[in-house]
């Protein structure tokens, strides 16, 4: 009986591996990393709200590089 388990998981293997193998669709490429800010100081509420852009994104709107160092 184990042997006969065996073979099938075996086949199974062999079956499934080339359908894995020649998948057409390429790799996603990884999303930029997003850079999160929350305010210091909110007047008139006790919730903050963050601001998540991405680095070139927080350049083009504040002129100001988040990542670099001070």
């Amino acid at each position: 009986m184990t042997r006969f388990l065996t073979a099938i998981a075996a086949a199974a293997t062999l079956v499934a591996a080339p359908a894995f193998a020649n998948d057409p669709t390429p790799p996603k490429a990884p999303a930029e990393k997003k850079i999160c800010v929350a305010p210091h100081h909110t007047t008139g509420t006790m919730l903050t709200k963050k601001t998540c852009m991405t680095r070139a994104q927080w350049i083009e709107k504040t002129g100001v590089d988040p990542l670099a160092s001070k």
